[in-house]
């Protein structure tokens, strides 16, 4: 044989019949195989060689490497001209899922060597190369796709090794354009509809690896906001997002740019901790509004008006549902929820608690025009179970200078203070009409104006 010592350099090489692209395939020599030269083209741009096997044939001398320089000895075989066997047209790549394009280069630049169908990004290529043409190391891939979202906050995630970057739409999302193997996590807020996402991926050396996954994320810390385009809150949501706070003046603006600036409409849910007791209720709106409180609803205002609207209601210590819905005709769009907690009862603070001994934090706390209550067989609120409660009344009364008798009539038991003094103790029992004339001593006659109970 005229040489020997070549190997392949290139990732894979051709063997052909023939010198020339066009040629017949014999078979793909891999990266590292060697072989012998056997002699050159006219052009020397071709050899012919023979693998260790036997197999002889033709290959490009671009991607193989001789020691000693014996290419240039090799004997030069004329070959007759042929005329190129026309190549088939290529058929075009359809592309369903992703479009991968794969570059030579880690810049992504120039033309891709590839062009394909990827039915996910979901690639551990090792040490190896993505695709005949593609190298090993150095070089860079493009996916684009378009897909179908519904509105809602989404927590994206990719895997790299090594430089990434992720758009949806015209909005960065990851740009991590480095050497290195790390996972990276964003979420943001989509539009229902149609959204372009774009991937890019470099890979410098080593083991090539690339991942890419979402999934809708349901967690609201704050305000669940549901956006429409109407203003009946019809079909789906167009935009669906965490709101910190419930309390927007959009002015004649839109709440959002997928939005029309009139004839929207919003829904809002969370729910909220509250301690037991009294809460007035505060919702501003142009125009309609609603509100409910764990279900039930307490302001219902859905008509076209700019106002402020109040109502008083009594929570139980624990956490309930809220929901807000709104609805902008046109003009100003404005609207806002707050309460605050009523610490002054104008006539008897009434702290009911789930035990019989007022033990704990009471679960109701309200204002109650007067102590006469009588249940039957029920409770004295949703909250409270039918037997084994307790209740404390509080209260201040204007009362002139006197002698009083207070009767007190319970089933079970109850105590009166009176400035700090008791003068009613009835031990748990049957039906009770105490009369505490044995008491009037303490506080009967009552020699002040204002008196504490």
């Amino acid at each position: 044989m005229a040489g020997e010592g070549c190997r392949v350099t290139a990732n894979s090489l051709n063997l052909r019949d023939g010198p020339g692209a066009y040629r017949r395939l014999v078979l793909r020599l891999e990266r590292g195989e060697s072989f012998f030269p056997l002699a050159r083209s006219a052009d020397a741009n071709w050899l012919q060689i023979a693998t260790y096997d036997g197999i002889q044939g033709w290959v490009s001398r671009m991607g193989v490497f001789c020691a000693g320089g014996e290419l240039d000895n090799l004997p030069v075989v004329a070959t007759p001209e042929e005329t190129p066997t026309p190549a088939p047209t290529a058929t075009p790549v359809v592309i369903t899922e992703w479009r991968g394009a794969y570059y030579n280069n880690a810049a992504l630049a120039g033309t891709p060597v590839v062009v394909r169908n990827d039915r996910t990004i979901s690639f551990d290529w090792g040490s190896g190369a993505p695709d005949l043409g593609v190298p090993a190391d150095n070089f860079g891939v493009r996916w684009t796709r378009e897909m179908d979202f519904d509105a809602g906050i989404y927590r994206f995630h990719v895997h790299a090794d090594d430089g990434v970057r992720l758009w949806v739409d015209s909005s960065t999302v990851v740009d991590q354009w480095h050497a290195g193997d790390t996972t990276y996590q964003k979420e943001i807020t989509l539009r229902a509809g149609r959204h372009s996402v774009r991937l890019e991926y470099m890979e410098l050396g080593g083991k090539a690896a690339v991942a890419l996954d979402w999934v809708r994320v349901e967690n609201y810390p704050d305000w669940r906001g549901e956006y429409y385009n109407n203003e009946n809150l019809a079909g789906a949501p167009i935009v669906l997002r965490n709101d910190a706070v419930l309390d927007f003046d959009w002015g004649q603006g839109a709440p959002d740019p997928w939005l029309p600036a009139d004839y929207f409409s919003a829904r809002w849910t969370r729910e909220a901790d509250f301690a037991a007791g009294a809460y007035r209720f505060r919702l501003r709106a142009d125009d309609g509004v609603r509100l409910w409180i764990d279900g039930n609803i307490v302001m219902d205002e859905w008509h076209s008006a700019n106002t402020t609207y109040e109502q008083q209601v009594t929570l139980s210590a624990g956490r309930h549902a809220l929901r807000v819905e709104y609805f902008d005709l046109g003009g100003g769009a404005v609207v806002a929820l707050n309460w605050a907690r009523m610490e002054s009862y104008p006539d008897w603070k009434g702290e009911y608690f789930g035990n019989e001994n007022l033990r704990g934090a009471p679960v109701v706390v309200r204002n109650d025009s007067r102590v006469d209550f009588s249940w039957g067989q029920g409770s004295p609120a949703p909250e409270i179970p039918d037997d084994h409660f307790s209740a404390r009344w509080s209260g201040r009364l204007d009362l002139p200078r006197g002698r009083y008798r207070f009767r007190v009539q319970v089933d079970d038991g109850a105590r009166l203070w009176v400035n700090g003094v008791l003068v009613v103790d009835a031990s748990p029992g049957a039906l009770h009409s105490l009369w505490p004339a044995p008491l009037c001593s303490f506080s009967c006659i009552l020699d002040t104006s204002e008196q504490v109970f």
